[in-house]
């Protein structure tokens, strides 16, 4: 019977800590850095797999990678890109 009443004002003293707003606060705080990390992560997948798509493009229209026309149209697609943001 006692070790029943040591779990429940441990299990009572535990739901308090957890109420408090420096708990709260700290794990919205990490919930937050960690969502940034995961936006800013798939935003780089994102815009890898553009580069690769627009090369792709670029490619099959037989321009030279590396020549002036490969390049103009890699810039030709990154505007319209952004022209669609």
């Amino acid at each position: 019977m006692l070790i029943l009443l040591i779990h429940i004002e441990l299990q009572e003293a535990n739901e308090e800590k957890h109420k408090t707003i420096d708990f709260i606060y700290s794990a919205i705080t990490q919930f937050y850095y960690e969502m940034k990390e995961l936006e800013q992560t798939a935003e780089k997948n994102l815009n890898q797999l553009i580069i690769e798509k627009n090369i792709e493009i670029c490619k099959k229209y037989t321009f030279k990678e590396g020549s002036q026309l490969f390049g103009e149209c890699i810039l030709l697609l990154i505007e319209r890109e952004k022209e669609k943001n």
